[in-house]
């Protein structure tokens, strides 16, 4: 009986150290997004790639904000933020942005964006500009 005991609790012992060290890998990444030599092209390209958990996407300098959708959806705990001369926005039509609860927007300029963050929770919208019809 011993011996049946033995291999099962090293099979057991090696899948949770897996679980452990897997699990604490799943750290918070930050992202850049811009035109070319960014992580991601579109702020909806980083977004669709967004793991579960808190992640940072940086609007870039040669962020095209003309090539985005008109409506984005951040993620729960997202930090969207902005090099400076970075504008959201601009290219002739009003984007939507829905947030979700425990996000952070800071450092951003705005043009003829609105975001949605109805009936939502601990939201921080901190040292942005709006500018040109642009709402929170």
């Amino acid at each position: 009986m011993t011996s049946l005991f033995r291999p099962s609790f090293f099979a057991v012992f090696a899948i949770l150290m897996g679980v452990f060290v897997f699990s604490s890998s799943a750290q918070a990444a930050t992202s850049t997004v811009c035109a070319s030599g960014c992580d991601f092209a579109s702020l909806e390209d980083a977004i669709t790639a967004d793991a579960p958990g808190q992640d940072t996407l940086v609007l870039a300098n040669g962020y095209d904000a003309a090539a985005e959708t008109v409506y984005l959806y951040l993620p729960e705990e997202t930090i969207l933020t902005c090099d400076p001369g970075v504008v959201f926005g601009v290219g002739g039509s009003t984007h939507y942005v829905y947030s979700n609860n425990n996000v952070i927007v800071q450092d951003c300029s705005f043009e003829e964006a609105r975001f949605i963050a109805d009936n939502l929770s601990n939201n921080v919208w901190r040292n942005n500009i709006w500018t040109d019809s642009s709402t929170i």
